[in-house]
């Protein structure tokens, strides 16, 4: 996803993988403005079902360059995990890309 990195907006994609962690389907979520971007979660686990998906990653940029995630990333992670935890479908990752790296809210400890 080093495309994201030189976006002026925020994305969010959604990578839905299968059973071996092979990537089945890559998908622009959503696209907010300079520093937010959300959705709900059923937008972003419909790709999981459609495509039959073990588990999914998100990803998105912080065009500010700043890796920190945000309080209300934080959240939001959390939010789509329980809802994924629902489904039965794994949210395994998310990261926060810019030019200058990238962080991972696992390592992080937020799931």
């Amino acid at each position: 996803c080093r495309d994201l990195c030189r976006a002026r907006k925020e994305h969010l994609v959604g990578l839905y993988l299968d059973a071996q962690n092979g990537l089945l389907h890559r998908e622009t979520v959503s696209v907010g403005s300079l520093n937010i971007t959300r959705t709900h979660p059923r937008e972003i686990l419909y790709p999981a079902i459609e495509h039959l998906a073990h588990g999914f990653l998100l990803v998105h940029n912080h065009p500010s360059g700043c890796l920190d995630p945000s309080e209300e990333d934080v959240a939001f992670t959390q939010g789509i995990q329980r809802a994924g935890e629902l489904m039965g479908i794994d949210l395994y990752d998310h990261l926060i890309v810019a030019r200058g790296g990238y962080t991972s809210l696992r390592e992080r400890g937020v799931l």
